[in-house]
């Protein structure tokens, strides 16, 4: 099935590495759940956000500019 299929903890324990209980626990730490179910790319997310693991993947919010025009000369930057 697709991660993103709603499912039982049950059905979905063995792909993400955690218990049935585990993941049931996750709900009250904040994990969305719809009813009693959940999706696989729900938990990881969870997961990433709440281990920082997410601010590691994403890229800066602000990527450095280079000193360039669109010629490719050299122009002075602020700051």
């Amino acid at each position: 099935m697709s991660e993103h299929t709603l499912q039982f903890p049950k059905f979905i324990a063995d792909e993400i590495g955690l218990s049935v209980n585990e993941i049931n626990a996750l709900r009250g730490h904040g994990c969305p759940f719809y009813g009693r179910k959940t999706c696989v790319a729900w938990v990881r997310a969870f997961l990433n956000r709440a281990t920082g693991a997410e601010s590691l993947l994403s890229p800066p919010e602000h990527p450095q500019r280079s000193g360039e025009n669109k010629s490719g000369e050299q122009v002075a930057k602020n700051g």
